[in-house]
């Protein structure tokens, strides 16, 4: 995937979480490292996502509290 929807999370344990989450809906993610003008807030690991599921994703990690932020791209 080199153009997904990118995710920032607040470390990489919540980054392996997310991704397993979300793999139990069929959406594909991948674990990113950040570059750290993505991410002024220090979060260093994010998820890429295909657009079209970034609705979905979003509204599974917030069911199961995994913190996120949307990077704009």
């Amino acid at each position: 995937m080199t153009h997904g929807a990118r995710l920032a999370v607040s470390s990489v344990t919540y980054a392996i979480q997310a991704r397993e989450i979300l793999a139990k809906y069929g959406i594909t993610a991948n674990i990113v490292r950040l570059h750290p003008t993505e991410t002024p807030n220090g979060c260093a690991f994010g998820l890429e996502i295909p657009p079209r599921d970034i609705s979905r994703a979003a509204g599974l990690l917030a069911k199961a509290e995994i913190q996120f932020t949307k990077i704009q791209r």
